[in-house]
């Protein structure tokens, strides 16, 4: 007869779980500490009602939050114990002596693994679950939603672990190429924001995200989200709006799900691996042999680029003019160096010698080749990323920023202003007169920053961030930055665009007046408020708001008429007739002002407020009208009166049954009498 295959070994499960029982006891009490430490402080407290939203608001916050960390921790932990015996040869030539194939040593230790990974989140769950039972509240969908979301991604980050653990037959090298693998992109993705904001003007660095999904813990933080859905509530008693938690949503789920079926892949060629590897490579860094050039020349690689990077910055930065510049012939030199002592020390681990000098030179000079073509690659623009414009038809909206203008631009909407915007950004690219340099400051220049950034349709984003030099000079110099920028900012239709003042769907909630250096303030309802934003619009159409006069240094240039002696220059020269040009366009502004805070809400997006900030200067006639007739703002001088204690706030709002015209009336004086009376 013959013999039955078994891909299961009761007593080897059995075995793992007690052998290394403490790497799920300790977890578990651990866990049990939390359900124990809420239910002692609702008896200290005396309170033993949970709401069933803050319930789910809870499991879906550790799902969200919780999980994902723990399980890459603690994934590397129980693979590196069950498959422990694979990094010593006597121990792994013990494992296959036993009466078990190989698919029954596989199944049984992933199963340990596993088992062990669930038990903590199983403890803990139940105590939880317990105690929300005996609270008399239960969220079915949300527990199984937590449940089926521990499941997915622990067998997800075990199975990732089993992959790495096949790869490596040493007991050290395994943690450390887990943890490389999981955060690879996140790194290379900084490393390469670095070079391209080194080499690129204008491109920012820092993390795009751009193959984030490579790194399935960052990924999950970030994709998956908790939303909370709420609805406002007047209280009748004191008329006060408040608001009402009424669902909570665990939105993305779908991402667990693809991560699992990554998890299946990743099995699979982890057992097709272990069918095949040597009993002889255990304690190699390399337990496969199509690994080992692997091994070899990506981590001289990333030696070269992390390593040169740290170098270069250790070493040559410090002397130079433009600290975030990089310059190519000292960056490839340092470059070169780390990815050499990278490619002879991964050399030595794998072959476990130090003698890995003689036949190197070819793998050494193809590292030294690589690198140099990877920084000649960043400094000549190769991929065109510095000259990247985008296509009108590919933009959903522009952001711009510079000086006070803050500008979004929606397509369809603003179709030529972003046609504008993306010449002046043409030329930021091309016209290297408006970059700044090394050069003394001057009365007649004004450094600034440009920032760009495009929304496209297709969900990316670009981001663009220029320092800028403008002079007075270059400002009448048609296509010139400086020509081009003053003109987009003081365009009609920008100072339209600004306040959104081409939206008949604009919802306008409240404001608040300021006072710059009084301090005092002012608040506006939803009417008041109304009638401020319309008076600031007619402002705009009539040129009296929003205009950019770039050199507005009022007290520096009277100070150099006053002295005879221009501080920014050696010889101390200066032009009078410039300068007093300057002053007059200065006092255009008007030194006294008070800030106008406007809070709207658009169709788009009706849970989120946003801010309107304006300065409200002498010339705006029709604000400032509009602000003494509702009294907020003295008759003779632009200050704010000043609110009393006493005095019930201007926001404060009769709630009575009627229209909501009605109840943005503020309170009369009768009213104020009667509240009086009544305290």
């Amino acid at each position: 007869m013959r013999s039955k295959t078994s891909f299961f070994n009761k007593t080897l499960y059995k075995k793992n779980l007690s052998r290394f029982w403490p790497l799920w006891a300790l977890p578990s009490f651990g866990g049990a500490l939390v359900p124990t430490t809420m239910l002692l402080q609702m008896v200290r407290q005396k309170d033993f009602h949970l709401e069933e939203m803050t319930i789910t608001e809870s499991y879906y916050a550790a799902l969200h939050t919780l999980v994902p960390i723990l399980s890459l921790l603690y994934a590397v932990l129980c693979a590196a114990a069950v498959w422990g015996y694979l990094y010593n040869s006597r121990s792994q030539g013990l494992m296959h002596r036993l009466p078990i194939r190989r698919e029954g040593l596989f199944v049984t230790n992933f199963l340990s693994g596993m088992t062990m990974m669930l038990i903590p989140y199983v403890i803990t769950g139940a105590l939880t679950v317990l105690l929300t039972v005996m609270m008399g509240q239960l969220p079915v969908k949300a527990l199984l939603l937590t449940v089926l979301g521990v499941l997915l991604e622990s067998f997800f980050y075990f199975s990732s672990a089993t992959f790495v653990a096949f790869l490596t037959g040493n007991a050290s090298a395994m943690p450390v190429l887990y943890f490389l693998l999981h955060f690879l992109e996140p790194a290379l993705d900084m490393l390469m924001g670095t070079l391209k904001s080194g080499f690129y003007y204008g491109v920012s660095g820092g993390y795009s995200g751009l193959l984030e999904n490579l790194c399935p813990t960052v990924y999950l933080l970030r994709k998956i989200d908790v939303n909370h859905i709420y609805n406002e509530v007047l209280d009748p008693e004191t008329q006060v709006m408040s608001q009402e938690l009424v669902a909570v949503e665990f939105q993305n789920f779908w991402v667990i799900g693809v991560y699992a079926l990554v998890g299946v892949v990743l099995l699979t060629l982890a057992y097709a691996i272990y069918r095949r590897r040597s009993s002889e490579r255990a304690g190699d860094v390399a337990a496969v042999g199509w690994m080992r050039p692997v091994f070899r020349y990506s981590g001289a690689l990333l030696a070269g680029l992390g390593g040169g990077m740290l170098l270069y910055t250790l070493v040559w930065r410090p002397f130079q003019i433009t600290y975030d510049d990089l310059e190519i012939v000292p960056l490839v030199i340092c470059m070169v160096i780390m990815g050499l002592i990278g490619y002879y020390a991964v050399s030595m681990l794998l072959e476990k010698s130090l003698r890995v000098f003689r036949g190197s030179v070819p793998g050494a000079a193809a590292v030294a080749v690589v690198l140099c073509l990877i920084c000649a690659g960043f400094r000549f623009d190769v991929f065109g990323v510095e000259r990247y414009v985008p296509k009108t038809e590919k933009i959903q909206t522009v952001e711009l920023r510079v000086g006070g203008n803050d500008l979004t631009l929606e397509s369809g909407r603003n179709d030529t202003l972003i046609q504008k915007t993306l010449a002046l950004h043409q030329t930021l690219i091309e016209d290297e007169g408006a970059r700044i340099e090394a050069s003394d400051y001057d009365y007649n220049k004004r450094d600034d920053v440009v920032n760009l950034r495009y929304t496209l349709k297709d969900g990316r984003t670009v981001h663009r961030n220029y320092d800028v030099r403008l002079t007075w000079e270059r400002m009448n110099q048609e296509g010139t930055v400086d020509y081009l920028l003053n003109q987009l900012c003081n365009d009609p239709e920008t100072l339209l665009a600004r306040l959104h003042g081409d939206r008949t769907d604009l919802k306008i909630r409240s404001a608040e007046l300021s006072g710059y250096t009084t301090g005092a303030y002012q608040s506006l309802n939803a009417t008041q408020a109304r009638q401020a934003y319309e008076a600031v619009l007619e402002d705009a159409k009539n040129g009296n708001w929003g205009r950019e006069i770039w050199f507005e240094d009022l007290g520096t240039l009277q100070e150099i008429l006053n002295t005879n002696n221009n501080f920014f220059r050696e010889d101390g020269s200066f032009d009078r007739d410039e300068i007093l040009l300057l002053m007059e366009r200065a006092k255009q502004l008007g030194d006294p002002f008070a800030e106008l805070n406007i809070w709207y809400q658009t169709p788009e997006d009706e849970a989120l407020s946003s801010t309107l900030y304006i300065r409200v200067r002498p010339g705006m006639r029709e604000t400032i009208a509009c602000l003494r007739k509702l009294g907020v703002l003295k008759p003779d001088q632009l200050t704010v009166v000043e609110t009393e204690d006493d005095t019930p706030h201007a926001t404060s709002i009769a709630y009575e049954e009627g229209t909501s015209d009605e109840r943005e009336q503020p309170i009369d004086n009768a009213t104020v009498a009667m509240i009086e009376g009544e305290n």
